[in-house]
């Protein structure tokens, strides 16, 4: 109840600070997690009747998100906290290296994200190393998921040439 509170209360500030009457915030693929959660916030700030009127848009995730943001599009979105720590800082990966988003601001941490890597129990890998030669889908373009699977396969450079990317 309490985040709940601080949420509302950092949307409504966030709404008089910029003036505006509409919010777009940035989410991340319609089958995952992020977009659910963008659509639960759109909610609560449509139904606290703060003046507000709030939206989820489905995009690429973390990635795409903080570009959103940095080109105007979006006014809030959901990220990762290491791509958004990259972002501000304009490093380890291709996306912000030497170009930092400085007008991003953290609201609040919703939950603790991990990197799981699934195989078939019969697919003979029991090792990062195990994927050369390998299909590996590695998330949607522009996600976090993308970029820790970029940066975990990073030292398997071969893996990184096989890559497949999902469809739809």
């Amino acid at each position: 109840m309490q985040a709940k509170k601080v949420l509302l209360t950092a949307l409504a500030l966030l709404g008089l600070g910029m003036a505006q009457e509409f919010l777009t915030i940035g989410s991340g693929s319609t089958t995952g997690v992020y977009f659910p959660v963008a659509t639960g916030m759109a909610k609560l700030v449509n139904d606290a009747g703060v003046g507000i009127r709030a939206n989820a848009r489905s995009t690429g995730g973390s990635v795409a998100n903080i570009n959103a943001i940095a080109a105007g599009e979006f006014e809030m979105a959901l990220a990762q906290n290491d791509i958004a720590y990259y972002a501000y800082q304009g490093c380890c990966i291709p996306a912000f290296d030497g170009k930092p988003v400085k007008a991003i601001r953290a609201l609040a941490a919703l939950y603790p994200e991990v990197v799981h890597i699934v195989a078939r129990a019969d697919a003979g890998i029991r090792t990062v190393a195990d994927l050369k030669g390998k299909r590996v889908v590695v998330g949607d373009v522009g996600s976090g998921t993308e970029q820790n699977a970029r940066q975990i396969l990073e030292p398997t450079a071969s893996a990184l040439r096989t890559w497949a990317r999902p469809s739809g």
